[in-house]
């Protein structure tokens, strides 16, 4: 049963959707600094209330990086009427408000369920849901576009004349958009449908009568798309599509994803390395999780290490992130052994070949019920973890006592590579051009020294180098046409710009 508090109307239109972090002094439990809370950051909930959820709605809540630092929070909330809350809400870097982004209201929805978001090129939102009205008087379903804001972007319409669940959004480097949920009578296929940037319907993409209950979509350095969900009809919960939406059948996952009811949270949890290569996390029975990897031709990646999980407490995995120096953050309901090795309690670091990282230490910081259900990495290496756990490490996470829940949020240090990704403004700009380019792009006003990051719009580093000179070139003819990110990080700012490749 979801739980009900008292609401504080004058300030809920910035409420977060889950309760945070108390500002203590850091505890020195654990055994490696880098599993240890950022005491730089606290969410600030002074006025929050009315924060309601159900306990068996998963996804809960999630977290999602900006490229500008600041973070966008979304998830799950019931009886909105009641409040002005928004169900998708953005902090600044350091966790205080985002008084600058006020969402819509979405006044005719008793439970809201906001299950995706991703962020556009040109700064914008694509959010998605369980969801039909808004304060707007505008009738879109399913997913709408947020101006940088908040305010809803009336001028994308996906004319759904039906009431979708949008379980998953992905962006194609053509900016094109992949949206996928429980619909069953939409054109052109069911299940997973691309759109138009402007929101219509492309009517070359057809899946046919592909699962209603995907949860996860990908798009492939090849162009090819990774889904994931709880279905049977394509064996062991995992697939890859055509660009055309067909399916590929070169890629042959088979089980060992167990079903379940347990925070409808069965479906295997997938991140996409810089050279292509596939990481799935999933359950080998009800109480095994198993890792591995494909390579990019979607052969099973023998160098990678399966561990014998024979002793873990494994449920399930809830996310997997993939760190820039090719380590590997998986997040879940497990705890005890990893591999033989003690110790792991909702969040555990893989090292690149598939081994337990064991600089990577909790010392069983979420105790003996962990339950991480998100993680999400920063471009500066910290680790954003959404828990259930009351504690961390020895710490109470129940940042207020006016606003009690069951769902609590830490960032923990991981190897920040020492580059902030606050509001500050940093001593540098540095030009690109040129904007679209083809094959070369050129930089100048680069500081001598700094990391210089070519990003797609996920955040993976598709190329890095260091600047020798205050002028350097980005070899760009292997990426495909799109829209991507260079990041120039120095003297502890990270300078961001977009840049659109075209042939």
């Amino acid at each position: 049963m979801a739980r009900t508090f008292a609401v504080n109307t004058h300030t809920m239109k910035h409420a977060l959707l889950l309760a945070g972090v108390l500002a203590l002094p850091i505890a020195t439990l654990a055994q490696t600094p880098n599993t240890q809370r950022d005491a730089s950051f606290t969410l600030d909930l002074s006025g929050a209330g009315a924060l309601s959820f159900s306990p068996n709605e998963f996804p809960l809540t999630r977290v999602l990086p900006l490229s500008d630092g600041k973070i966008l929070f979304f998830g799950s909330l019931h009886d909105p009427l009641h409040t002005t809350m928004s169900g998708v809400v953005r902090l600044n870097a350091d966790g205080s408000w985002d008084n600058t982004f006020d969402g819509p209201d979405f006044d005719q929805d008793y439970y809201l369920r906001i299950r995706a978001a991703v962020e556009l090129p040109d700064g914008k939102y694509l959010v998605g849901g369980q969801f039909t009205d808004f304060s707007a008087g505008v009738n879109q379903r399913g997913i709408i576009r947020l101006n940088n804001n908040g305010s809803q972007d009336m001028s994308f319409d996906a004319g759904f004349e039906i009431n979708p669940t949008i379980n998953a959004i992905a962006l194609q480097p053509d900016g094109k958009i992949l949206i996928a949920g429980g619909y069953g009578t939409m054109s052109h296929g069911t299940g997973i449908t691309r759109l138009h940037p402007n929101g219509s319907v492309d009517a070359t993409f057809d899946a046919g009568q592909a699962p209603t209950n995907i949860r996860d979509i990908k798009v492939l350095p090849n162009g090819k798309i990774l889904v994931a969900g709880r279905f049977s009809s394509w064996p062991g919960g995992l697939a890859v599509l055509n660009a055309d939406g067909s399916r590929d059948l070169t890629f042959n996952h088979t089980g060992y994803i167990q079903s379940s009811n347990i925070f409808d949270n069965t479906y295997p949890r997938t991140a996409i390395q810089s050279d292509g290569k596939i990481v799935v996390a999933g359950q080998q029975t009800s109480s095994i999780v198993k890792i591995m990897r494909y390579n990019a031709d979607f052969t099973v990646d023998t160098d990678f290490h399966v561990a014998s999980n024979s002793s873990i407490s494994g449920v399930y995995p809830t996310g997997v992130a993939i760190q820039n120096d090719g380590k590997i953050i998986v997040t879940g309901y497990f705890l005890n052994a990893y591999d033989g090795v003690s110790s792991v309690s909702g969040v555990m670091r893989l090292n690149a070949n598939g081994t337990l990282d064991e600089t990577f230490d909790t010392a069983n910081g979420f105790g003996n019920g962990p339950l991480a259900y998100h993680c999400a990495l920063q471009a500066d290496g910290k680790i954003l973890v959404v828990t259930q756990n009351t504690s961390y490490q020895g710490q109470s996470l129940s940042g207020t006592t006016e606003t009690p829940t069951s769902q609590h949020v830490i960032r923990l240090n991981g190897d920040a590579s020492g580059v902030s990704v606050g509001e500050q403004t940093a001593s540098f700009s540095f030009e690109l051009f040129p904007n679209p380019a083809s094959d070369v792009l050129y930089l100048r006003h680069v500081p001598t020294g700094a990391v210089v990051r070519m990003l797609d719009l996920t955040g993976r580093v598709l190329l890095e180098q260091r600047a020798s000179t205050d002028r350097m070139e980005l070899p760009i003819a292997a990426q495909a046409p799109g829209v991507y990110l260079v990041s120039v990080l120095h003297a502890g700012y990270a300078v961001t710009h977009r840049m659109v490749v075209e042939r």
